[in-house]
């Protein structure tokens, strides 16, 4: 009875959005659900072409509601430019909130199940609520079948203390997503809005810093919503971020950033491309799957493909390495941090401008132009902004586990969080939710 009531939950979670996308999910399920079955019985049942069935099923639904208007109107751009007249006709459809994490999390089950790397399952509500169970819907995580349908199929028993902690990493998700998220925002917006306005590079190494916090706020609050769900309900679904700000390296980033999302696609794309062909080419093909992942635009494109390359470069000569070596542990590691994001923060103006040559004339400025008689951003600078980076710096710091747990250590930590930090929670999440905006990650 617990599933049936989580499942139904779920489809009305998803259904509120818009009814008509309901069936989405029910294909992509029905279908994987289907092929696993398939794939189960005994060896002369043609394997792969099963397979074949799903991945192709899936990424035709991915495709057609969110590729095919950017590969046609390119196509006929392309065409354009050499004279040839193409007759453009696009399709005019919602792209499905949240249809990029299902179909990928429904579509592993299946290559899971061929690799035998788990079992078939035969009761089709509880296959149906792993792939759409309400959490983690939206955004992720993106959960593996052995994962989590182990859990699924427990009884789940109420726990206080999980109960507890569940709440208290929601709360933290919904301070990050409306407490902080919208306030870096606010004040990043305006260059995107009026890229050729700003003429200090500085002013935009500082709003691109506060954009990228927006973002790492938005979704990590997410992901700490939906864990803190399923804490409160007996699941426990996988971290999705870890101490992004001391990433080292472009390989380290991937290991913190969308965590679930990386291990996607090294485990069933990279690792299987990898062993055909070159491991530089299945890296750059990664990083530009990634990219399109992330959406239908020339600016996620060449994003990914920047990404790619960088990786590329770094595997080959590994350069953050060489130029950091003889400096002193702790100081090679802020340095490498500084070094990443002095090139990532430049690569990332493709994500929120809204044409590449937007984004080109950003990064232009942000090293062409380092004069401090043109700084604009300290005007910014109020009080609700610098309360929100205290408030981030506080939340990043307690991202790390081992120093949660010499807090938990203290009596008066306990006394402290309950009675001051979850009703400040509580207070800055009602404060926030009359200015919300929708989730950054809902879009893919």
């Amino acid at each position: 009875m617990q599933n049936y009531f989580l499942l139904g939950m779920s489809y009305f979670f998803y259904a509120f959005w818009d009814c008509r996308f309901l069936f989405l999910i029910l294909l992509s399920t029905a279908i994987d659900y289907l092929v696993g079955i398939q794939l189960s019985k005994p060896a002369r049942v043609n394997r792969r072409r099963w397979l074949a069935v799903s991945i192709l099923a899936n990424l035709l639904i991915l495709f057609t509601f969110k590729y095919y208007n950017f590969f046609v109107e390119s196509f006929s751009m392309i065409l354009s430019s050499i004279n040839i007249q193409f007759d453009v006709r696009t399709l005019e459809v919602v792209l499905p909130v949240g249809i990029s994490f299902y179909t990928f999390q429904s579509m592993s089950y299946s290559i899971d199940v061929y690799r035998r790397q788990c079992s078939a399952v035969r009761h089709f509500p509880s296959f149906a609520l792993f792939v759409a169970f309400f959490p983690q819907l939206m955004a992720g995580p993106i959960e593996r079948a052995g994962d989590l349908l182990p859990q699924l199929a427990c009884k789940k028993e109420f726990d206080v203390a999980q109960f507890q902690g569940g709440f208290r990493r929601f709360l933290t998700g919904m301070v990050k997503k409306v407490g902080i998220s919208p306030i870096f925002l606010e004040v990043a917006d305006s260059v995107y809005m009026n890229p050729d306005f700003y003429q200090s590079g500085l002013d935009l190494w500082f709003y691109g810093l506060l954009w990228f916090i927006h973002i790492l706020m938005d979704f990590s609050g997410y992901t700490d919503m939906a864990i803190g769900i399923g804490m409160m309900l007996g699941i426990r679904l996988s971290e999705n971020f870890d101490e992004v700000f001391r990433t080292q390296n472009f390989r380290d980033f991937w290991r913190r950033w969308h965590i679930t999302l990386g291990h996607w696609f090294r485990d069933y794309f990279f690792i299987p491309v990898s062993k055909k062909s070159n491991k530089y080419i299945a890296g750059f093909l990664t990083f530009l799957l990634i990219g399109l992942w992330h959406g239908a635009d020339a600016g996620f494109l060449l994003w990914g493909s920047g990404l790619g390359l960088i990786w590329v470069l770094e595997m080959r000569f590994d350069v953050f390495h060489h130029l950091t070596k003889r400096l002193r542990q702790t100081t090679r590691s802020v340095v490498n941090t500084l070094l990443f994001f002095i090139v990532f923060l430049p690569l990332s103006q493709l994500w929120p401008s809204h044409t590449v040559h937007d984004a080109l004339t950003l990064v232009k400025t942000m090293f062409s132009s380092l004069s401090l008689s043109d700084v604009r951003f300290i005007n910014e600078v109020d009080s609700s902004l610098c309360f929100a980076f205290f408030l981030f710096i506080v939340l990043e710091m307690l991202t790390n586990p081992d120093r949660v747990n010499k807090l938990n250590a203290i009596s008066v930590y306990s006394f402290i969080r309950s009675y001051v930090f979850v009703p400040l929670g509580v207070i800055i999440c009602f404060e926030g939710l009359w200015g919300s905006v929708e989730f950054e990650y809902f879009q893919f």
